[in-house]
């Protein structure tokens, strides 16, 4: 019988594909007559079956079929075992030996793009909420290169969008696009909240800001999870402008600040005064920084664009530097990849 794999769910469709973060074809073999999987080419006897299992999981992902495995010998039979939804895959076969030949299919990065929920200053006169354009620039350059996006706030719902950040000088083009786009808006008004992405990974954490997130990012708990569960498993962690309040109290598993050494930017004092923001803010999100130990650097000229690199932490300074830190961080979680395509 010809070899074949088949989805373990969908057993008509002759084509399945499984993912494999840590970049590995196998991640486990074994033969149960003790030939070498890699090299082993002859018949198992028929009266002792022989094994290999394979289990893949991970970014990559194989489009495994019947035409894209070479099996030496006749009378073959394989199948797939596993959850499909767990991304693994055991595969089976009466021989010993079976050399893969895969496809590499793009599985896209996923990224969680956090935002404020909060839409006033504490002292309920001003309003505030999301700066538009540090969400809109990211979710524009992601969306082009088929990147997967969540969007949540702390308690999930309604984000609110700071009316300073709509104004005809403050609002570029595309972002005046999404805002105008009534799909785009409907995800504004339903994001997941952080309780709801919890358990999940993902590629990339960034951290949107606007003054709201002053209030809500600083002191929760479960956004700090997230972030020091994605930074010391080596994911990608941003914030911009007033997002980067969330990366304040986050602690490392060593007792450390995440903050703490790190080369790192975000909204000056001066650009505070700048938006005659100085009286109403609850704390000063430079100095914090430095009392945190951070390596904090700015902007030569204020309101201009600056984007910080440490590792896996990328910090942008202002809304100014919107299209610049989409460009860095979409560039750092594609870089590393060149065998695989993206899709735009």
């Amino acid at each position: 019988m010809r070899a074949g794999i088949y989805p373990a769910k969908q057993k008509t469709d002759p084509t399945f594909a499984v993912s494999n973060p840590d970049g590995y074809e196998r991640k486990r073999e074994q033969c149960s007559d003790n030939r070498n999987p890699a090299n082993g080419s002859r018949n198992a006897p028929r009266d002792t079956p022989s094994e290999t299992a394979a289990e893949y999981v991970g970014p990559k992902a194989y489009s495994l079929n019947s035409t894209d495995m070479s099996i030496k010998g006749s009378s073959v039979w394989a199948k797939t075992v596993g959850d499909l939804e767990e991304d693994r895959i055991a595969i089976r076969s009466n021989f010993c030996s079976i050399t893969y030949q895969k496809n590499t299919v793009m599985i896209m990065p996923k990224i969680l793009i956090v935002a404020t929920g909060i839409g006033a200053y504490a002292n309920a006169i001003l309003p505030t909420g999301l700066w538009l354009s540090e969400l809109t620039h990211i979710y524009h350059r992601a969306k082009g290169l088929g990147c997967k996006i969540t969007i949540a706030s702390p308690k999930g719902g309604e984000i609110p969008v700071d009316p300073e950040s709509l104004k005809p000088f403050t609002l570029d083009k595309m972002s005046k696009a999404y805002w105008n786009d009534p799909e785009f808006r409907e995800l504004l008004h339903h994001a997941q909240s952080l309780d709801e992405v919890a358990g999940r990974r993902f590629d990339c954490v960034y951290l949107a800001g606007g003054h709201g997130s002053m209030y809500d990012f600083p002191d929760n708990a479960v956004l700090q999870a997230i972030l020091k569960t994605h930074f010391e498993s080596g994911k990608i962690v941003s914030a911009i402008c007033h997002g980067v309040c969330g990366l304040l109290n986050v602690g490392l598993s060593d007792g450390q600040m995440l903050v703490a050494g790190k080369k790192i930017t975000g909204f000056s004092w001066f650009e505070e005064t700048l938006a005659r923001r100085k009286k109403v803010v609850p704390f000063d999100l430079e100095a914090v920084l430095k009392e945190r130990g951070a390596d904090y650097r700015k902007a030569w000229i204020p309101m201009t664009s600056k984007v910080v690199v440490d590792g896996t932490l990328i910090t942008g300074q202002n809304p100014l530097s919107s299209k610049e830190m989409a460009k860095v961080v979409l560039n750092h979680l594609t870089k590393g990849r060149s065998d695989e395509k993206l899709t735009s």
